[in-house]
């Protein structure tokens, strides 16, 4: 049984606070870190190869922004180091993964709802 986590998506729902989920693998993730402008995305390094020599699997999960001077946050990281322990610790659980600032801002919560998803192969970071 695979193990996944679950993500709100944006405008996916019967309204702002009933969004959908997409499911994401957990499976042989290494690493994680935040990036973007206004660190806006999640990347996820997977211990998979990749299309390449030395290439391997990163996702990347997008956050829309609105107002904030940034979306993802380093105790997100911590919590989602957190939720994915707890995924493969528990296959078939699918837990679900929200950022900490749709807890305390509920006004803007589609800023902290997935806006894409990207699967890419591209060479190890060199902290792995």
């Amino acid at each position: 049984m695979p193990n996944i986590i679950r993500l709100p998506l944006k405008g996916s729902g019967a309204n702002d606070n009933q969004p959908r989920y997409t499911s994401v693998s957990v499976d042989n993730v290494v690493s994680l870190e935040k990036s973007g402008s206004n660190d806006r995305t999640i990347h996820v390094f997977y211990n998979s190869p990749g299309s390449a020599t030395d290439n391997i699997l990163r996702l990347s999960i997008d956050y829309s922004w609105i107002n904030v001077a940034s979306i993802v946050s380093d105790q997100d990281i911590k919590n989602l180091e957190r939720t994915i322990k707890s995924a493969n610790q528990k296959p078939g659980s699918a837990p679900i993964f929200e950022l900490f600032g749709a807890i305390n801002d509920s006004s803007n919560v589609t800023q902290y709802q997935v806006s894409g998803i990207d699967l890419k192969s591209e060479a190890a970071p060199t902290n792995l």
